[in-house]
């Protein structure tokens, strides 16, 4: 895609471009008579796919846009054994759609939105994504190309998979810098020259987590990862965090390089934080020094420091980096960076 392009999150008021990108692709035949756009929706096979859509969990999409306009979209949503579509694998596997506008096909913008989406998918903590597609739609080799591989088949159509825990997959996408890259000044760091698979060190200052008042980690052992695109996440030794405010909950995420992770809900004096931490309690053997440390969302807590320097969240709400003074970007989660 051009430099004028970006891939974002979807928003409610897409949700026109999104039925325009569904009516497209559901009637995608080249040469044959379409519908009115609002007669060929109707059909109850399609009109069940966006009705409602972002209000039930499990509604993800994304738009591209070119130029500042909408070029393409994906979204996916989950389906129940009782109602569901044409790719329907099970009610834990969102099933996907895609359009991209006729004039802009061929031109890179389909690959991306299916890897912006398959990122969103996996931070959600969905393990794999599904879709439906005829066998003389030629999409299908743009389907594979970005993972999905074929799942099961009847004589007009395929269900395909995608695999959001294959470490392989995640290891395929680029990570090109991006051309507003920040140079760094003496003394800073670019998260553009982390490395990847990520690096894991010791924590080069203190690290502090307070809420309501309390200090509730507090440790001169951390260990922090870095990885390309995000600012660094701080890991604290369990020892050094107040275990007793802090229960298990039952959302679940999947890393790529560090395994699947388990998080936590806060509780002190009444205020009710949940999902303010993760661990690995089984991590990959790369990461065998995480076990059990705790990191913590800054963006739902109080407050967070290293050494005297208060942190900022990373931007986007879903990532868990800590922004300094010393650490440059772009960083994953702005605006546009959800292919990153």
């Amino acid at each position: 895609m051009s430099d004028s392009s970006r891939v974002r999150r979807s928003a409610p008021e897409d949700l026109p471009f999104l039925r325009a990108m569904l009516f497209e692709a559901a009637f995608w035949r080249p040469g044959e008579p379409r519908p009115p756009q609002d007669e060929g929706l109707a059909r109850p096979d399609l009109a069940k796919l966006l009705r409602g859509f972002g209000k039930r969990t499990g509604d993800l999409g994304v738009v591209a846009e070119r130029d500042g306009r909408p070029a393409g979209a994906a979204w996916c949503r989950l389906w129940t054994p009782a109602e569901h579509s044409y790719g329907f694998v099970d009610a834990q596997t969102p099933e996907l759609a895609i359009g991209v506008l006729p004039e802009l096909r061929g031109q890179g913008i389909g690959l991306q939105l299916l890897r912006a989406l398959a990122v969103v998918a996996s931070e959600d903590g969905h393990p794999r994504l599904s879709l439906s597609v005829e066998h003389a739609n030629p999409a299908r080799r743009l389907y594979e190309r970005a993972g999905y591989r074929e799942h099961a088949r009847d004589d007009g159509d395929a269900t395909l998979v995608l695999d959001l825990l294959d470490p392989a997959l995640w290891r395929s996408l680029p990570r090109g810098r991006p051309a507003r890259t920040v140079v760094p000044s003496a003394g800073q760091e670019s998260v553009w020259d982390y490395p990847r698979p990520p690096l894991l060190e010791p924590a080069r200052r203190p690290v502090r987590v307070e809420h309501a008042g309390q200090v509730v980690a507090e440790s001169a052992r951390a260990l922090r990862v870095c990885e390309t695109a995000s600012p660094p996440t701080y890991y604290l030794p369990p020892e050094d965090v107040r275990r007793e405010l802090l229960t298990p909950s039952r959302s679940r995420s999947f890393c790529e390089w560090k395994g699947s992770a388990r998080y936590w809900t806060l509780d002190l004096d009444g205020r009710t934080v949940p999902d303010a931490a993760w661990s690995y309690p089984d991590p990959t053997p790369a990461f065998a020094g995480l076990r059990d440390h705790l990191a913590f969302f800054v963006g739902r807590v109080d407050a967070c420091f290293l050494g005297d320097e208060r942190v900022r969240p990373q931007p986007g709400g879903f990532y868990g980096g800590w922004v300094t003074d010393d650490v440059v970007g772009p960083f994953k989660g702005e605006p546009g960076t959800e292919g990153w």
